[in-house]
């Protein structure tokens, strides 16, 4: 047992080191006596170079902005747009949903009516206010069966 779990562990500090991604080594090979055009730059002033040459070129693009001119521009614009639509809708729905587990984990229910809109009551009174309606609605359709038979 204790043999079978320390090879486990092994297996799995061997596989997460095969993802480890090693230093990058941005050393210009270059002698010390020669005479160079290119200065010695450390790993941050080459990656911000190389974030200034691709904003130039066109790689990199401001969030919801399109840079190229193929076309296509309209379609992106598009696509960004509903990204950011279900940006908000989706997190005021999850905030909604999230909101109504917690009434009916507390004894209260909630409905939409077409005369007061949105109506939190307790859960008992809600289901005492609808079994009246049947109830109404049963004796309704009896009154008007006995009022067809005459």
């Amino acid at each position: 047992m204790m043999k079978s779990l320390v090879i486990l562990v092994a297996f799995f500090v061997a596989a997460s080191q095969a993802f480890v991604v090693a230093p990058r080594q941005n050393r210009l090979i270059s002698s010390s006596l020669s005479m160079s055009d290119e200065p010695m730059l450390g790993d941050t002033e080459r990656m911000l170079l190389e974030t200034k040459e691709r904003k130039e070129s066109g790689i990199i693009q401001k969030y919801g902005q399109t840079v190229k001119n193929d076309g296509l521009d309209g379609v992106r614009a598009f696509v960004w747009g509903i990204f950011d639509v279900t940006n908000a809708i989706f997190p005021v729905l999850g905030v909604a949903l999230t909101m109504g587990l917690f009434l009916n984990m507390a004894g209260y229910g909630y409905f939409f009516d077409t005369n007061h809109g949105l109506v939190v009551d307790t859960l008992q009174h809600i289901q005492q206010e609808q079994a009246l309606q049947a109830e109404a609605a049963r004796m309704a359709t009896d009154a008007v069966n006995k009022a067809g038979m005459f």
